[in-house]
Order: C-alpha cells, then sequence, then structure tokens
C-alpha cells in the first residue's frame, strides 16, 4: 500500500493524496525557517602582526537556495594580544568577498578592545557576533574572517593567550563559525 493510501485511510477520507504532495521543498517552508546550516571550528592556534589579515582556517561558504533568503552568522572567536609597545585592541572582521559585514579597525575599536601598557600580552577576550546577511543570490558565498591589532603592529593571537615562554600561563581555546540560511 502506497504512503498516499495510507495517508488518505488515516483522514477518512476517499480522496488519493499525490505522492509528490507528501514531501516539502524549502520553498513550501514559512519565512523564517532554518533551510541550512554550515559549521566550522578551528582549533588550531594562529598568529598575526599588523593590520586585518585574512585567516583561511576560517574561510566557510553556503550556497542559499533563494534570493530572498537570509544568511544568519554567528562566530565566537578567543583572541589575545602581544605587543612590546603600549596598546588598544585586537580584532575580528567578517567579510563577503569585499564588502565588510562586522568591523573592527582602528577608528572602530567597539568590537573587542583590550588596553595595556608595554610588555602586557596576556590579555585574553572573545570576539562573538550575530548578524543577518542579505546576499541576494543562489550562487556560492564565502565568508572568511580577518584578524587585526588597531595599532597596525602588535600581534594577535586566535585560539590562545599569549605567553611569555612559560607554557603554564597559556590558555587554549577554539572557534566557532556558524552559517544558516533562513527562508526570506
Amino acid at each position: 500500500m502506497s504512503n498516499a493510501r495510507i495517508l488518505a485511510d488515516l483522514m477518512g477520507t476517499s480522496t488519493t493524496v499525490p505522492s509528490s504532495k507528501l514531501s516539502l521543498g524549502a520553498g513550501d517552508l514559512p519565512s523564517g525557517s532554518v533551510l541550512q546550516v554550515v559549521s566550522k571550528e578551528v582549533t588550531d592556534i594562529q598568529s598575526y602582526t599588523g593590520n586585518m589579515t585574512l585567516n583561511s582556517n576560517f574561510d566557510l561558504s553556503i550556497t542559499p537556495s533563494s534570493t530572498s533568503n537570509k544568511i544568519l552568522i554567528t562566530y565566537t572567536i578567543p583572541l589575545s594580544y602581544n605587543s612590546s609597545s603600549a596598546y588598544n585592541g585586537v580584532g575580528a572582521q567578517l567579510r563577503r568577498g569585499s564588502t565588510i559585514l562586522g568591523s573592527f579597525t582602528s577608528s572602530n575599536r567597539g568590537e573587542l578592545t583590550f588596553t595595556g601598557t608595554s610588555g602586557e600580552g596576556f590579555n585574553l577576550g572573545t570576539s562573538t557576533r550575530t548578524m543577518i546577511d542579505s546576499p541576494a543570490t543562489t550562487s556560492a558565498i564565502t565568508y572568511r574572517m580577518y584578524f587585526g591589532a588597531t595599532d597596525g603592529t602588535g600581534g594577535v593571537i586566535v585560539n590562545r593567550t599569549w605567553d611569555s615562554g612559560d607554557s603554564s600561563d597559556r590558555t587554549v581555546s577554539s572557534s566557532t563559525l556558524v552559517l544558516m540560511e533562513i527562508a526570506g
């Protein structure tokens, strides 16, 4: 007995439901439904010096099924700073192609800021963001993370605090990046 016949019997009707109507496609779901999720965890320790530098470990792609759908982006990244001079902070920047979505620059220190004096480099903070992107495409999209220091010269360490050569003062962690396609 077909699934359509079983469903018709359960509904108490003599009408047979076509089997093509027994499954839902992405276009059948209401606005706000999660259509797909892709995620990545990065556990290796990365170190960067200077302004915004690409971290290819944080590339993550998704292909929307409709141009009206949105991408919900969430990331959590432990960062620390190393500098031999006074410093103001480190941060992460999210980009879709050349478009900056989450910004941290020398003039915008709102995402994650440490302050300290010469020789300090043991601060650890977490850069966490959740945002909605409207890419208006059905082509594959790649989101990329960039990391940098506000002074353009200090060092940024991802997934670990800076240490002074003594492994006992390290804090090791992991980062996550999650992309969710949301029906528009």
